[in-house]
């Protein structure tokens, strides 16, 4: 017998979800009972729209604008047990998760994993092992990046000091008359006494 939460789950997936969405979802399933947990990282990946899917459903049924909270927690793990795959580890999802949600964190990814050997990439099964990967990579980039901030402020600040001195130099010239655009002799006469 369904319980009353699996059937207003199937409630929201039919009201709230498109059948491409759904589709998805199925694939997920399918997916989990043929590889299980020991499934390569790409496999992993593969189902990052399928827990964006579920984030957003558990969001709505915990009528929350965040994916945070004991509610929300709570509807994201009813929708992982209706589709059997409540037996995912949790940390591999939210890595998964956290790392298909910005571009930049799978570029940063797919940047690590070509300047691997095949046997090295092959060992990079973990969505939580890549994570920890994409956050060091990221915060290494990072630290460049403000390296090379520092170092464009440090050449900046040089380039002004000079041009400084250019413009006290200049100040020092006798100035050209309003009318020829040359010194006056007179301005060049003083200009020699000092």
């Amino acid at each position: 017998m369904r319980t009353e939460a699996s059937m207003s789950i199937d409630a929201i997936k039919q009201s709230e979800l498109t059948q491409g969405e759904r589709h998805v979802l199925t694939e997920d399933v399918e997916r989990w009972k043929r590889i299980g947990e020991g499934g390569h990282l790409d496999g992993w990946l593969i189902y990052h729209r399928g827990f964006e899917i579920r984030r957003k459903l558990a969001m709505r049924l915990a009528d929350v604008d965040r994916p945070e909270g004991k509610g929300y927690a709570l509807a994201f793990n009813q929708l992982m047990r209706a589709d059997g795959l409540d037996t995912m580890d949790m940390q591999s999802v939210s890595a998964v998760l956290w790392l298909g949600d910005e571009p930049e964190r799978m570029r940063a990814l797919r940047d690590i994993r070509d300047g691997m050997t095949p046997g090295e990439r092959s060992r990079l099964n973990s969505p939580i092992s890549a994570r920890q990967r994409v956050t060091k990579a990221l915060a290494a980039r990072e630290t460049s990046t403000e390296a090379r901030l520092k170092q464009q402020v440090a050449e900046l600040t040089r380039k002004n000091a000079e041009l400084e001195q250019q413009l006290a130099a200049a100040k020092n010239l006798p100035q050209p008359s309003r009318r020829s655009g040359r010194p006056r002799q007179d301005e060049l006469r003083e200009s020699k006494r000092r």
